[in-house]
């Protein structure tokens, strides 16, 4: 179990987190307001599997998400800095379909309580639809228009947006931008699996109520991440939950599964909310039995209150799956930056999310009536440093962030 946990911690700055945060669970104890962080699972093994794996990923028609790297020299540091994303180069003007495939995690609790996303949820909207089919409905599934200040980024996904935007001067590698190249997109295809019920085990989760309205979940993440994936060996691991349907050729390395969890967050080592709690979702990424990287995300989809209107709905998909664009496997690295949003201490890779946890864009409401939360999400140029390749100029896609990161965090 120490093993897991130390590779679930490690790079994101989840392991700061935990150390740096230790008074503010303390604090939460005593207030009994809850916040929410984020972790990754980033992408381990020996060296050279794990290089092989990369290269294996960058090569055409390989089975694997579409992959391209960037160079960049930062201008915070000096330093040369390269990593792996999603899509294609920005200068490439093409577009990029990614098929996502969630996944209804149906929790039984021990003491016999379902927290069931597909069901409809009393504490959303009119109680009629289901978090499920309010995720479907949301700007990280259907087209919208989006504006960042004066550039029109088109009608599209969140995710698809926030790119277009991060690169609309110019590409890491040299080149035009998406300003350019209005081919360019990155856009994920959702679709629904079957529900997969997971008996939750004495001390693997627990429900709780006076956190706001309904149920609320809180799941043991040690454990669950160990029921998702299995129990590691030096290069691969054995799939639980997710195996059956690789077997069945229902996923593969080229799908992005979200394990979507109604109103369930996750606790280290605890299924309270009030200690070491509460990790709202992560992304991760592992080498399969082909040596193939596959990545994935549990993600929650918060209608309780619990965590106020910094968390609600989709902020915590926004916040995951940008990240998992521009940092599939949790290793990008870039100049330390940190003492900002929930890094406390130094955080040193290319989380798009983390530095500005709680902080979301103005809500959208979409054609079903329902309003929708979006985190607000750092551009690449705030991390490797000015001029900003992004629209307007900016450093993040509200313009919280005027500037780069500054000095190298310390």
């Amino acid at each position: 179990m120490r093993q897991r946990l130390s590779l679930l911690l490690s790079v994101c700055g989840l392991a700061a987190l935990c150390v740096s945060a230790t008074a503010t669970f303390a604090q939460q104890a005593q207030s009994q307001q809850l916040k929410g962080y984020y972790a990754v699972r980033p992408l381990t093994g020996s060296s050279a599997a794990v290089s092989q794996a990369i290269e294996k990923a960058l090569t055409p028609g390989a089975a694997a998400l579409p992959y391209w790297r960037y160079n960049v020299v930062s201008s915070r540091d000096g330093n040369s800095y390269t990593g792996i994303s999603i899509g294609t180069d920005p200068s490439s003007n093409l577009s990029t379909f990614v098929s996502a495939k969630v996944i209804p995690i149906i929790f039984k609790m021990p003491d016999g309580t379902i927290l069931d996303p597909t069901k409809p949820d009393p504490c959303a909207g009119n109680g009629t639809l289901s978090d499920l089919q309010l995720l479907m409905g949301s700007p990280e599934v259907q087209s919208t228009d989006f504006t960042f200040g004066s550039v029109d980024v088109g009608k599209t996904q969140y995710l698809d947006a926030f790119q277009r935007a991060e690169y609309w001067e110019g590409s890491p590698n040299g080149g035009s931008g998406v300003s350019t190249n209005s081919n360019q997109h990155l856009r994920l295809n959702y679709s629904i699996l079957k529900p997969v019920v997971v008996n939750v085990p004495m001390g693997g989760g627990k429900e709780w109520t006076g956190f706001g309205c309904g149920y609320f979940g809180v799941i043991n993440i040690v454990w669950f991440d160990s029921a998702l994936v299995g129990l590691s060996t030096p290069d691969y691991v054995q799939e639980r939950i997710l195996a059956p349907l690789m077997n069945k050729g229902v996923l593969g390395a080229n799908d992005l599964p979200i394990l979507f969890m109604p109103s369930t967050v996750m606790a280290v080592q605890s299924t309270s909310p009030l200690q070491n709690c509460c990790i709202l979702g992560y992304h991760g990424a592992y080498l399969n039995a082909s040596g193939n990287i596959q990545t994935y995300a549990p993600l929650d989809f918060d209608t309780t209150g619990a965590f106020g209107p910094a968390v609600a709905d989709t902020t915590v998909i926004s916040h995951e799956v940008a990240e998992w664009a521009n940092d599939p496997t949790g290793g990008n690295p870039t100049p330390a930056w940190g003492h900002i949003g929930q890094q406390g201490g130094c955080q040193g890779n290319f989380e798009v999310g983390d530095p500005l946890t709680g902080t979301n864009l103005p809500p959208v409401t979409m054609p079903n009536g329902f309003t929708y939360h979006l985190q607000e999400l750092a551009f690449f140029s705030w991390y490797y440093g000015a001029p900003s390749l992004a629209a307007n100029g900016w450093f993040s896609d509200n313009n919280t962030f005027t500037t780069d990161a500054g000095a190298v965090c310390q």
